[in-house]
């Protein structure tokens, strides 16, 4: 065999492996799909927890907290 022969039988090999992996993957991965509501937790388990009514009040609050406790901690003394 010449080294061209060689050549296109370790790329048709190479191509070979790919193709095989693309379709394991595929046989592996079937009929995996949820639905999206299926993703969502039901409404027993959000019984008794407590949303915050204004989530970017409750985010400027904490980031001013930090924004404090870091300026506390990074000044030279």
């Amino acid at each position: 065999m010449t080294t061209t022969n060689w050549a296109y039988l370790i790329g048709g090999g190479i191509i070979l492996l790919i193709v095989v992996a693309a379709m394991l993957e595929a046989y592996l991965k079937r009929n995996s799909k949820r639905r999206l509501i299926d993703t969502q937790p039901s409404k027993q388990n959000m019984r008794g927890t407590e949303h915050d009514p204004n989530p970017v009040a409750a985010a400027h609050a904490k980031n001013l907290r930090l924004e404090k406790e870091n300026k506390r901690l990074t000044r030279r003394l």
